[in-house]
């Protein structure tokens, strides 16, 4: 679904797409910031942080940039994209921006930073940031090595009773549950 002209899309990955009513006129408005503290270096893999934020955050969508960033209203690079949820006319995405220069990769480093627009964007930021800091904390640096989740596949008709403990992600054909290390998923 395109905003702004085009400058935006947004991609669901499944089911019908949420509603987008107001989330133009609050990408014109104020921008608030969340820095999450967590940090990277060059080179870092953070798939899983995808992962982890695709299957335990609702309204997970992609953002992706169509303009360069310092011409558009997100710092997303063009033709780059972003982890993002949706709320009430109310958008979060996660960046990383640079933190420490150098003149090797080892020398430099960089910090995710929630951007947020809408009413509900601090609301949003804060959650989409406190997603990364529990992926850094129980996921990425898990006993000092990154964890994977325990994912199992049942029937799409299987019921919700009959499901093992952990975040769910239907799928046409399959109910996925992920057990990510640490996480309590909500009821």
């Amino acid at each position: 679904m395109d905003l702004l002209d085009g400058e935006l899309k947004l991609r669901f990955e499944d089911g019908t797409p949420a509603s987008t009513k107001g989330l133009e006129e609050a990408l014109r408005g104020p921008r608030h910031e969340v820095a999450t503290g967590v940090t990277m270096g060059a080179g870092f893999y953070f798939g899983s942080l995808q992962l982890y934020a695709a299957t335990t955050l609702p309204g997970f969508v992609r953002l992706s940039a169509h303009r360069d960033k310092g011409t558009g209203v997100t710092q997303i690079a063009k033709d780059g994209d972003a982890p993002a949820i949706l709320g009430d006319a109310s958008l979060a995405y996660l960046i990383h921006v640079q933190t420490r220069h150098g003149d090797s990769p080892a020398e430099k480093e960089w910090e995710w930073v929630v951007h947020a627009f809408g009413q509900h964007g601090p609301q949003l930021a804060e959650q989409l940031a406190a997603t990364v800091r529990a992926w850094d904390r129980d996921v990425r640096t898990n006993g000092g090595k990154q964890s994977d989740p325990v994912l199992t596949v049942h029937p799409a008709s299987t019921p919700d009773g009959q499901l093992p403990a952990g975040d769910v992600l239907d799928k046409p054909h399959s109910r996925l549950v992920f057990q990510w290390p640490g996480r309590v998923p909500s009821p």
